[in-house]
């Protein structure tokens, strides 16, 4: 016998008590719920029954009703027309003359046929077995105002056939008519209480039926609900613990074998062990070897993928759940399994047996033989498709935001006419880029540029053509300006350029540059031009606004030389002094 280690038996011991209690309540609870369901499903399918044979009944009581109500008109228009002597003599010779009271009797006859036909119909409906007490009570009334004027029919219709037989019987004939245009008023209204009696029970059994298939469809839900919750809570983690326990089976058995027959009586326990765990995981297992032959294929398997065992066993896993087109993929995994590698989380496509697929999450968990050897792979599925479809819905809500904030970030910082910079980007840039100057002792330098006498443009040419000349010089700045540079629209018909990494002589040529090319460009209703103003960090700059004073001083200087002309800050100072 294995010699076994006493604490640690004890500890497993306690540890199987605590999950056979809760794994016992679980199972009272889940017995319970599906008891519940299976009582929701069956009761809702009687209660709908019961629901369905009772309305159609009642129904077709209404319209055998209604089929009496019209043949009850046509005997009371019938009886009006023979019993009216304004009418004319025409319908007044119908009742005199044999002729005339033949196609009564046989017009009359064919009426009282047809209402003996629905009576019947009437009666065979009461017949039926299940009619509820109500409408045995409505069925009574209904034979009652029949039975009626049944009578009444029959006396009419024996008063025209005497007649037949004699004449000047006329004054009889129009006097039973009379009765009976009496008695079909009564009818009528009998019948249209019993049809309004019969609706409202209808209205009592669609309230009631809705009532009570709602409390089942809400139990049959919390019901699933609750099944759903209990059976799948934890499967992962079983999982792990199963696979884990199989692996302290095949240990404890390599260390207790002594002899080889006790090693064949513990390996043959530790197999049926094995099939019974490995059958009733939660989740979807097979084994495979190196081929992809399969060899063990559990219940929850056959659920997942609709493959039974015996279908699957001793095929390739590339004919079954997976493509060819997923061989490069899968067969190196096997290999690294069978080298002792454990792999957990790969996603993989999957096929059922009806043609569809799903994206399951493999754990791939290499499996030894009694010499402690890798034999076979355990793939462990998991269906992830409605998390994959939830994570792919969270993405491209993601990208959608990433969208709009970069849409609402372009729309704050550029302006809306030009397509530049804003001048709130411009400051925002402009600090950034004289921070940097001042830790790193780089030269930086700012050029202010106005559209010279662009007012009188305006007022000569309309705004419209301002705003076709600013986005003209907006458009030649872009493509003067390089990447390293920030081009801005300042305000109005004023301009900004951040140049950084440029000293005063590079920060003037370049702004002669663009000034060059504003000048030199092709303008619809004049020659535009434009006045430059450039400044360079110097010592004496403590913050961005020194500088902008210093580029806006340079800038009224070559207004004052005559516009469409380029000065910078230190040449005025120098020429000052």
């Amino acid at each position: 016998m294995p010699n076994i280690n006493l604490e640690m038996a004890l500890i497993g011991v306690s540890k199987n008590v605590d999950e056979r209690r809760s794994a016992k309540i679980l199972g009272y609870l889940s017995a319970l719920t599906t008891a519940l369901l299976i009582f929701c499903i069956f009761g809702g399918g009687a209660l709908t029954a019961w629901y369905t044979t009772h309305t159609d009944k009642d129904n077709r009581v209404i319209q055998a009703i209604g089929t009496q109500q019209g043949i009850a008109d046509q005997l009371t228009k019938l009886a009006i027309s023979l019993t009216e002597s304004r009418r004319g003599p025409a319908l007044r010779g119908i009742a005199i003359t044999p002729t005339g009271r033949q196609k009564l009797e046989q017009e009359f006859s064919e009426q009282f046929s047809k209402w003996q036909d629905v009576e019947s119909g009437l009666m065979r409906l009461e017949s039926k077995s299940g009619v509820p007490a109500p409408s045995r009570t409505v069925f009574a009334q209904i034979e009652k105002i029949d039975g009626k004027f049944y009578r009444q029919m029959a006396d009419t219709l024996a008063e025209i056939k005497n007649s037949s037989k004699a004449t000047g019987n006329e004054p009889l004939i129009r006097a039973s008519l009379g009765k009976l245009v009496w008695s079909s008023q009564g009818y009528r209204k009998g019948l249209d209480s019993v049809a309004s009696s019969i609706r409202r029970e209808i209205v009592t059994r669609t309230t009631l039926f809705r009532v009570w298939s709602g409390i089942l469809g809400v139990a049959a839900f919390a019901s699933l609900i609750f099944i759903f919750f209990v059976t799948t809570k934890g499967n992962l983690a079983r999982l792990d613990k199963v696979i884990h326990q199989l692996r302290d089976t095949q240990i404890e058995l390599e260390h207790s074998l002594s002899e080889s027959q006790t090693a064949l009586l513990l390996s043959n326990m530790a197999s049926r062990r094995f099939e019974q765990l490995f059958s009733g995981l939660p989740i979807g297992c097979f084994t495979c070897d190196h081929a992809g032959i399969i060899y063990e294929w559990n219940t929850a398997c056959e659920q997942l993928t609709g493959f039974h065992a015996y279908e699957v066993y001793m095929k390739s896993i590339f004919e079954t759940i997976y493509s060819n087109a997923e061989r490069a993929t899968i067969q190196p995994l096997l290999e690294q399994v069978l080298a002792g590698q454990e792999i957990n989380g790969v996603q993989l496509e999957e096929r059922r047996k009806d043609g569809s697929s799903y994206t399951a999450l493999v754990n791939l968990l290499p499996m030894k033989g009694v010499n402690g050897q890798i034999t076979s792979v355990i793939l462990a599925n998991a269906d992830i498709t409605a998390l994959k479809m939830r994570e792919t819905e969270l993405k491209e809500s993601q990208d959608e935001l990433r969208q709009a904030n970069s849409k609402l970030t372009a729309l704050a910082t550029t302006d809306g006419l030009t397509g530049l910079l804003n001048h709130r980007a411009f400051q925002e840039r402009l600090e950034q880029d004289f921070k940097q100057a001042s830790l790193d002792s780089t030269p930086l330098s700012l050029a202010l540029l106005d559209v010279d006498k662009f007012k009188v443009f305006n007022d000569s040419f309309g705004h419209p053509a301002g705003d076709v000349v600013l986005k003209q010089v907006a458009k030649l700045m872009r493509q003067a300006v390089p990447d390293s540079f920030c081009a801005a629209r300042y305000g109005g018909e004023e301009f900004v350029i951040v140049m950084p990494g440029a000293n005063a002589e590079l920060g003037t040529k370049f702004a002669e540059a663009v000034r060059a090319a504003i000048e030199g460009s092709e303008w619809a209703n004049r020659q535009v031009t434009a006045s430059f103003g450039v400044a360079t960090v110097n010592a004496s700059h403590s913050q961005p606004s020194d500088l902008i004073r210093d580029a806006d001083q340079a800038l009224y200087a070559s207004k004052d030389a005559g516009r469409n002309f380029v000065s910078h800050f230190d040449h005025i100072q120098r020429r000052a002094a």
